[in-house]
């Protein structure tokens, strides 16, 4: 896999390294909607995800217990997996008060982020009802939490975090007579 830059349809700058043909594309709606960022799927293994993104900028998460890596760093986005066996993608992470405005790998393309570093909860609430974005306010854990299940967290009315959780949805269910 030998990876290509590719254009960037962004006002958020952008650093990082996929394959351009896998066409990588990071949404923002569409993460907010769904929860995850095509073409990642819920439960991958880590080998799955190195597959399409590469080596990680760096790894986190061991302990002797749990030697192997549950976090992958590819720029300011954190990937989860499991520690246990079948180890498989658990949730995607932004911590933009720590990290700052999203960096992805070269090759990425980012088409509608417009989240950033900084930015106060109002203007987070406004983007969700622009967008039509349904959510509940987990006041006053500062947080609001959106049907996909993404939670986005604040501190001190500045956002702080994102957490897109990688689940597979349960099957619906009915009261048995």
């Amino acid at each position: 896999m030998t990876p290509r830059k590719v254009a960037v349809a962004s006002r958020v700058q952008i650093l990082f390294c996929v394959d351009a043909s896998i066409g990588m594309t990071v949404s923002l709606t569409k993460l907010l909607q769904s929860s995850r960022l095509d073409p990642l799927r819920p439960g991958m293994r880590p080998e799955e995800v190195m597959t399409l993104l590469g080596e990680p900028d760096t790894t986190g998460g061991t302990s002797r217990k749990y030697p192997q890596s549950a976090i992958f760093v590819y720029g300011t986005l954190e990937f989860y997996f499991s520690k246990e066996w079948p180890r498989a993608l658990t949730g995607i992470f932004w911590e933009p008060g720590s990290t700052g405005d999203l960096r992805v790998p070269e090759g990425w393309i980012v088409e509608d982020w417009h989240l950033q570093a900084g930015m106060p909860q109002a203007s987070v609430v406004d983007y969700l009802n622009a967008h039509g974005l349904p959510y509940r306010d987990l006041s006053p854990s500062e947080a609001l939490l959106l049907e996909s299940g993404v939670r986005i967290s604040f501190e001190g009315q500045t956002i702080s975090g994102l957490f897109a959780p990688q689940c597979e949805p349960m099957p619906s269910t009915r009261a048995i007579p």
